[in-house]
């Protein structure tokens, strides 16, 4: 076990660290002949990112671990897709695995492993240090945030206390990043104001506090699992 978690971390940090090395090659090579960053990033980059999960797959499925196959193809997808709904989804998985009175050590491996990519990312990453170090400087003094966190203090300020009215917000047109899915609570706090902001929140409470009686009330083991799923996917 303790050699698996080495050999984990070894890669891990190696694969973070070539991901970086990778990325500089490719920009070179664009500079080099000319030729556009987005040409390189669709066919150099696009398959060199690409090929480390065809690899995992192939020799899991030669090894017979079709499991590890089938895992890797769908989690490369949720991934690739959006980093935060897979993170969403592990820990939506880790509290279903609890409830369904799963083996907790398993449950202790993932959270370890989830930990380890953490610190592996801020360390060997510079976009993860980078933006954390943003959202540590905008707790303590707003101008030092990143330009999406400014932008979403100044939307937010906008609404005050009633809001500019549904429909007449601003900042979801002039560069709120993201205005229709991070930024979204911004959006609504400009346009509905505090109090708009807070009935949400009254909702989303409600929700949660109608799939915890639910949960409770549940007749078996499936019951529970499903209304704590659906509540907490919400």
């Amino acid at each position: 076990m303790f050699l698996a978690i080495v050999l984990f971390l070894v890669g891990f940090a190696l694969l973070i660290k070539g991901g970086d090395w990778f990325v500089d090659g490719a920009v070179g090579i664009a500079h080099r002949f000319n030729l556009p960053e987005i040409l390189i990033g669709a066919t150099v980059v696009s398959i060199g990112t690409t090929l480390p999960e065809v690899m995992v797959s192939a020799q899991a499925a030669l090894q017979g671990n079709s499991g590890i196959s089938y895992g890797n193809a769908i989690g490369s997808i949720i991934c690739n897709t959006s980093l935060i709904a897979a993170i969403t989804i592990a820990v939506i998985g880790g509290i279903m695995l609890f409830i369904s009175g799963g083996n907790m050590k398993h449950l202790g491996v993932i959270m370890f492993l989830l930990m380890v990519a953490g610190v592996g990312g801020y360390f060997f990453y510079d976009k993860v240090g980078i933006r954390l170090a943003e959202y540590i400087a905008g707790i303590f003094n707003p101008t030092g945030a990143s330009y999406h966190i400014r932008r979403a203090y100044n939307a937010i300020i906008n609404g005050g206390i009633f809001g500019v009215g549904i429909g007449k917000g601003t900042a979801k047109i002039t560069g709120l990043p993201f205005a229709w899915t991070d930024s979204i609570f911004a959006v609504i706090l400009e346009e509905t104001g505090l109090v708009g902001g807070i009935f949400v929140i009254g909702l989303y409470t409600c929700i949660l506090w109608r799939g915890y009686e639910i949960f409770k009330k549940a007749p078996d083991l499936f019951g529970k699992t499903l209304s704590a799923g659906i509540t907490l996917w919400i």
